[in-house]
């Protein structure tokens, strides 16, 4: 792959994206990318095409030999871009999900929504093939490369365009830094952590109206709200008096939203809340590599009681992160899937033996300046990518059978862009509006109040 012809083997976690998937409910992550100005279509379409070439994993197929599964780049990769007129360009643009076979066809799809003065540029990409930042990089990449076709005559200089390293994609099943044994866990705690987390029977979010529709049925799983600046500010204020951050303040009201919500929808044999956390586990020998999926998760686990405590749930999602990320927890889940992964039937049995996977999920993108960094010219907070400014970035990943809720949150120009989709079998897509809008009523109360324990006046 490296050299465009020598075949990579597929690592444990491209391999599970690919085991989880299952029909309606494609592990495909959904981006909304909006514009404002005029978009020059076929200068899109020329970014786009360029730019996948600069990133091989978006241009090859899986093929299966035996119980091994390698990248094979697509003997004619295609760029399938979808152009359509966006008549209501005032209303939140539309975006389904897709299934993308990846023994058939290469895992980046995109369908531009136009106007003459505000556009959206929504992707679908294969979550075997890339992670969220792979995708901030790679739209980054497109964006330069469009810039150099439609320069801004106002701009001083052009956005700076990345010399990528196909050989380092070699590295990307690398999730150590090397000589980290230190924050190596021990084998016997790996086990008994293991053996914990299967017993653990998480609460399930599970609405009141539960129907037969898959994800794949849905006509829009991307709901997203976004939190002004000045709510933004407020709760920067209530963080720096607790000693937290915006992410430890957006699971601290996920979780008291998720904990009302299970209480009055469907009976729960469970009180144990267990939180998915996508982490990347990049490091320096990861720069310049194109993009690919180079992360794992953390559990955030908490009682029904705890999470009823107020500000020392706060204290408690900070030490939980702390101490996840010290014991490198993200590493030790690969090194489990890959066990699992060696063991004929192992992946199969690990799932019907866990078959309460997680709660919810909830990613933090962060700072989206940093998907762009110093390679743009900026307004207002927003990025300048030639004749056209990149408004707003949002996206959402996969839900599963086994997972109902996802929730991602990123921060961009001085806002909070929250995103919302839901397994539509068991939770509404009411009941998902409820879930995110009665978040960010919560979250603009603490910050009018400057109190983490202000409860929403209705």
């Amino acid at each position: 792959m490296a050299n465009h012809c020598a075949p990579l083997r597929l690592t444990p976690l491209e391999r599970y994206f690919l085991d989880d998937e299952r029909p309606g409910y494609p592990m495909v992550i959904v981006m909304a990318i909006h514009l404002r100005g005029n978009v020059d279509v076929e200068s899109l379409r020329s970014a786009l095409a360029e730019t996948l070439t600069q990133h091989p994993l978006l241009q090859s197929i899986v093929v299966h030999s035996g119980r091994k599964s390698f990248w094979h780049r697509a003997e004619k990769p295609e760029l399938h871009f979808e152009v359509r007129p966006w008549p209501t360009p005032n209303e939140p643009p539309v975006c389904p999900t897709r299934a993308i076979d990846l023994t058939r066809e290469t895992g980046a799809m995109f369908r531009l929504d136009y106007s003459s003065e505000n556009s959206v540029l929504v992707g679908w990409f294969h979550h075997a093939c890339i992670d969220g930042i792979g995708i901030q990089d790679f739209l980054a990449d497109t964006f330069a490369a469009y810039a150099a076709l439609r320069p801004n005559p106002e701009a001083t200089e052009l956005p700076v365009r990345r010399q990528l390293q196909p050989d380092l994609l070699q590295r990307r099943g690398e999730y150590e830094p090397p000589g980290d044994k230190d924050r190596r866990m021990p084998l016997m705690q790996k086990l008994r952590d293991t053996i914990a987390f299967l017993r653990v029977k998480a609460v399930r979010i599970q609405g009141r109206a539960p129907t037969k529709c898959l994800a794949t049925d849905v006509a829009n799983v991307v709901h997203t709200r976004a939190i002004e600046r000045d709510t933004v500010r407020g709760l920067k204020r209530v963080t720096a008096a607790h000693d937290a951050s915006l992410n430890d303040v957006i699971m601290y009201v996920y979780l008291q939203q998720l904990q009302e919500f299970s209480r009055t929808s469907a009976a729960q044999p469970s009180d144990t809340f267990r939180i998915l956390v996508p982490i990347s586990l990049r490091t320096p020998r990861h720069d310049d590599m194109p993009s690919a999926n180079v992360i794992s998760y953390l559990f955030h686990i908490y009682q029904r009681k705890e999470i009823c405590s107020g500000p020392e749930l706060l204290a408690r999602i900070r030490e939980c992160t702390k101490r996840m990320i010290s014991r490198n927890e993200g590493a030790t889940l690969l090194q489990g899937l890959r066990i699992v992964q060696a063991i004929p039937y192992g992946y199969r049995a690990s799932q019907w033996l866990q078959q309460d996977f997680a709660t919810a999920v909830l990613a933090y993108v962060g700072d989206l300046k940093r998907m762009f960094g110093n390679r743009f010219p900026f307004q207002r907070g927003r990025a300048v990518a030639g004749d056209i400014t990149i408004q707003r970035v949002d996206g959402i990943a996969p839900v599963r059978q086994n997972t109902n809720l996802v929730v991602s949150m990123a921060l961009y120009a001085g806002e909070i862009s929250l995103n919302l989709q839901n397994n539509p079998a068991a939770v509404s897509d009411v009941e998902a509006k409820q879930i995110i809008d009665s978040m960010v009523r919560h979250l603009q109360q603490i910050a009018a109040d400057e109190d983490l324990c202000a409860t929403v006046r209705l």
